[in-house]
């Protein structure tokens, strides 16, 4: 499956894509939508993958879902996620959302009720909103 459309747009200083389309990947359909401009001071604009209609993307029994988007600007570039991870006899429906910046400052969550992993678990305890099962979060090193 393969339909949508795409437009490059250019003059003598910078030219511009446009994306809105959807595709098949690995047998999981994705619509891909985004523009992108260049120009002489740089890259600008955004990319964002997502599944179709309960569609996922299988690595061998691990099947992941969601979105994945991409966002740049001449200084810098960040990239972000929302969706879940299934793995069978470790976690269903494991919900994943963050994002990381170019500058290496970031953050990753991971949501659900229980990840079992042979002999370690993490429970997820009970509040208003549930806390994340796990969470990291990175910063940027400080100066030199």
């Amino acid at each position: 499956m393969h339909s949508g459309t795409f437009h490059v747009i250019g003059n003598t200083t910078s030219a511009q894509m446009e994306l809105d389309a959807q595709t098949s990947f690995l047998g999981a359909n994705l619509g891909v939508t985004g523009s992108l401009a260049l120009s002489g001071s740089g890259p600008s604009g955004s990319l964002t993958l997502r599944f179709l209609s309960g569609n996922s993307l299988a690595f061998g029994p691990v099947a992941v879902k969601g979105t994945l988007s991409l966002a740049v600007t001449p200084t810098s570039a960040d990239v972000s996620a929302t969706g879940s991870v299934d793995v069978p006899g470790v976690a269903d429906g494991l919900g994943v959302s963050g994002r990381i910046a170019s500058d290496g400052t970031g953050s990753l969550a991971l949501t659900g009720t229980s990840l079992g992993l042979k002999g370690f678990g993490l429970t997820r305890r009970s509040g208003t909103p549930p806390p994340p099962l796990a969470s990291i979060t990175a910063r940027s090193p400080p100066p030199p």
